[in-house]
C-alpha cells in the first residue's frame, strides 16, 4: 500500500487528481516472526566449522554480539573500532554496492564483548594494510558489497552442521 500511496501523492502535488484515493487505506497489521537465533552450542559448532575460513569465522563471530545489521557489517571501516574502549561507532550501511547511511538514520556507539574485540583483533590482521573496510571478502580481498556473500557462508556453515535453516540476519 505504502508504494501505492507515494505515486497517487505525486500525481495529487502533479495536479492530475484531485485527492489521494489510496490515503484512506489502512495498513494491515502484521505480526513480526519471533527471533530465532542458534544456541552457545550450536554458535559455537558453527563458527569451529568456519574456521577453514578464518575471515569468516571472523565475520560471523563478530557478527554474533553486537547486533550489527548485515549491511553496516559490511560497511565497517577500521576507523570505526576504539579497541581501548571496546565500542563501534555504527555510522554508515553498504546495500548494492553503495555506502549510506544507517537503516535508522541514526549514529550510535556499540559496546563490545571480549569475544567481539577478539573477532576484530584478528581481521584486523588481515585487512589493516589492504583498505578501510573490517571485512573483505576472503578469496578475492575485496570489499563485500552486498549480503550474498556472507549468506551463501552461512547457509553452507548451517547445513554442514546439521542445523536448520536461519536467515544470516539471525546471528
Amino acid at each position: 500500500i505504502g508504494p501505492l500511496r507515494n505515486v497517487f501523492d505525486l500525481a495529487h502535488m502533479d495536479g492530475m487528481i484531485d485527492a489521494n484515493p489510496a490515503s484512506r487505506i489502512k495498513n494491515a497489521k502484521t505480526q513480526k516472526p519471533e527471533p530465532d537465533p542458534l544456541t552457545l552450542d550450536e554458535m559455537n559448532r558453527v563458527l569451529e566449522w568456519m574456521a577453514r575460513a578464518p575471515a569468516w569465522e571472523n565475520y560471523f563471530e563478530f557478527a554474533f554480539f553486537p547486533g550489527l545489521r548485515t549491511s553496516a557489517l559490511i560497511a565497517l571501516q577500521l576507523g570505526d573500532i576504539d579497541f581501548h574502549n571496546r565500542i563501534v561507532r555504527v555510522q554508515r550501511a553498504k546495500v548494492r554496492a553503495k555506502t549510506k547511511g544507517t537503516k535508522t538514520s541514526t549514529i550510535r556507539d556499540v559496546e563490545l564483548s571480549s569475544r567481539a574485540i577478539g573477532a576484530l583483533a584478528r581481521q584486523k590482521e588481515r585487512t589493516f594494510l589492504r583498505g578501510e573496510e573490517v571485512f573483505l571478502h576472503p578469496f578475492t580481498g575485496e570489499p563485500i558489497i552486498d549480503d550474498r556473500p556472507p549468506r551463501l557462508f552461512w547457509e553452507s556453515a548451517l547445513k554442514a552442521c546439521g542445523l536448520r535453516h536461519r536467515a544470516a540476519y539471525q546471528t
